[in-house]
């Protein structure tokens, strides 16, 4: 049947040649640069010219209730509705994220890949407004497999609802799902041969268009011989100016969660303390900011400081560790008011405390965790590759901050090791002095991203920041709490989650609160230090984690994010490929915008 019907719409394709109104608020788009613009008065009349090279593809998107976005409307109407008789032969069921290509209706576009953006958020009376067959058509569908219809679509609904019980609003869930269809469509035209995408921008919010593009259409493959090529361009009908920077900020946003990607999918031979400071310094030298300042220290720094913990895990290793800071100085301001405290006194004069200008991100970066003397075991330990993810997603969000010149000073923090046995590596037992002074106790050498971070988040606070938030791929124990779907969060300051949560949910990722309680820092007392770096017990070990990092941190904005768990994706998604993640990039740039329109 549908290639009977495809025949018989080809056979018919004269109409391809006939002229086409468009309208003016799109008549200079880059999705119509393949017509002229012969006008005649009072009109705007384009017609189509030579077919233009074989690569092309266009994504327009479609509701549940069968309603095409704007240009796909306008491409139906082009192909005498075969876009939606495709659609309805499909056996599509309305779910977010459902699409199918058409090939050579239009020679121009030879694949239009049609999406579905799941319920139409315009009226519930838009039935009423589509055409009689149309309608008609629907309802025969909707005869022939009603409850299998409404069974696939629950848990969909459900998920939605859940969203807006956290408090996430209908804009931001419609934003995500403009990421959803914009990662799938690249992804469908690419894998049909296109090399130049045109998107509908009536899909949704420009920026989470770019965003789901960008992302979707990453992948690992420098280390190939032959490395397939990606797609040349993206573009969009824009309608308006301001979406020409909407659609810049989502590309920044993407590029800087790919840089951490491609930062921890490299493997760890290619990716040492060393290399990883090259590889970052180089890049951020492309954006040639005067604002931008980059200090690699090496270990007779980091002895010279007493960052004595960081020394012990990088000892088992013949590479020698390093630290990076990267100063991006986007603000004149000396402070700035920030709120300190979500209880603070009413009776005190100020409810918001005068803290100084900088925005502190300090990150795990592990380059090669094999557990030490306490090793891990052998299978899947290749994956410690990516135990310096939170180093990486750190430095390429200010790379983010800085390419988009938020006016916000921030400082990256990044102690960088491998973590080896050898002779000369740390045991268990050992006992070793850190910046801050305290005495920790070895239980477990496999515990060492902790300790590294307790030397940077103790140097952290030298900065003068309103502000520490650390990211490590900390837990094994957070993985099983939550999975890859959420990362652990842990903060001594309510408002800061706040901040955080209304950042996360803008940018699209899952982050939830864990307990913060001084039992759990009981349960790592020491006989021989004071303290120890790792509980005897086996439950709750995120959260005693988090409860050693605490011991290094005085500020009272603080948060740890364990991302363990989401560290990884274990299949392709909508605009998540398989591999390394590089999530919580685009929450921290979101978060660093809020603060910067606080300093404005």
């Amino acid at each position: 049947l549908v290639k009977k019907m495809l025949s018989r719409k080809l056979a018919s394709s004269s109409s391809l040649h006939r002229t086409l109104t468009v309208c003016k608020n799109i008549s200079s788009s880059p999705l119509l640069r393949y017509l002229s613009t012969t006008k005649s008065e009072g009109s705007d009349v384009a017609s189509v010219q030579q077919p233009v090279n074989n690569k092309e593809g266009v994504l327009v998107g479609i509701y549940a209730n069968g309603r095409l976005t704007d240009m796909g409307a306008k491409l139906n109407e082009r192909t005498d509705g075969l876009l939606q008789r495709s659609w309805e032969i499909s056996d599509k069921k309305g779910k977010l994220g459902e699409g199918l290509v058409v090939l050579g209706s239009l020679p121009e576009f030879p694949r239009i890949a049609v999406v579905c953006l799941g319920k139409d958020p315009t009226s519930q009376d838009t039935q009423q407004q589509q055409p009689q067959q149309q309608q008609q058509s629907q309802q025969q569908s909707q005869q022939q497999q009603p409850q299998q219809k409404e069974e696939e679509k629950k848990w969909e609904d459900n998920d939605e609802k859940a969203d807006e019980e956290e408090g996430i609003s209908k804009e931001n869930i419609r934003r995500n799902k403009t990421r959803t269809v914009a990662g799938i469509g690249a992804k469908l035209l690419k894998g049909h041969g296109a090399t130049h995408l045109t998107f509908d921008s009536s899909l949704g919010d420009i920026q989470a268009l770019a965003e789901g593009a960008n992302l979707s259409l990453y992948k690992f493959n420098s280390l190939k011989s032959s490395p397939s090529p990606p797609p040349t361009s993206i573009s969009v009908d824009f309608k308006e100016e301001t979406e020409q920077n909407k659609w810049k900020s989502g590309q920044i946003l993407a590029n800087a969660q790919n840089m951490a990607r491609e930062l921890a999918n490299i493997p760890s031979n290619l990716m040492t303390p060393d290399i990883f400071c090259e590889t970052v310094s180089k890049k951020f030298s492309e954006l040639n900011s005067s604002k931008v300042e980059i200090f690699i220290r090496d270990e007779k720094w980091i002895k010279e400081k007493g960052m004595r913990l960081v020394e012990a895990v990088a000892q088992g290793s013949s590479l020698p560790p390093r630290f990076l800071e990267i100063h991006y100085k986007g603000s004149s301001s000396v402070t700035t008011t920030i709120s300190s405290s979500s209880n603070s006194s009413s009776n005190s004069s100020d409810a918001s405390a005068s803290a100084a200008k900088n925005l502190v991100l300090v990150g795990k970066g592990v380059t090669f965790d094999s557990g030490g003397i306490s090793i891990k075991p052998s299978a899947n330990m290749g994956m410690m590759k990516g135990d310096m993810q939170g180093a990486a997603v750190v430095v390429s969000a200010v790379h983010a901050i800085a390419s988009l010149d938020l006016p916000i000073s921030v400082v990256a923090l990044t102690p960088l090791v491998e973590n080896m046995p050898s002779g000369t590596a740390i045991k268990p037992g050992d006992v070793v002095s850190s910046m801050l002074g305290k005495t920790v106790e070895i239980d477990n050498t496999d515990a060492e991203g902790r300790l590294i971070l307790a030397d940077a988040l103790h140097y952290a606070h030298s900065f003068n920041p309103h502000t520490i938030i650390d990211l490590a791929t900390l837990t094994g124990a957070i993985d099983v709490a939550l999975g890859s779907v959420f990362a652990g969060t842990f903060t001594n300051s309510s408002a800061l989650w706040k901040e955080l949560t209304k950042a996360s949910h803008f940018a699209g990722e899952r982050f939830w609160r864990m307990p913060l309680y001084q039992d759990y820092r009981k349960l790592m007392d020491s006989k021989v230090a004071d303290i120890i770096n790792a509980s005897p017990k086996r439950g709750g070990g995120a959260c005693t984690a988090a409860a050693f990092l605490k011991e290094f941190v005085k500020h009272e904005r603080w948060m740890h994010i364990d991302i363990a768990g989401i560290m990884y994706s274990d299949s392709d998604g909508a605009f998540m490929p398989k591999g390394m993640s590089g999530r919580s990039v685009r929450t921290l740039v979101e978060l660093a915008r809020g603060y910067s329109q606080k300093l404005e």
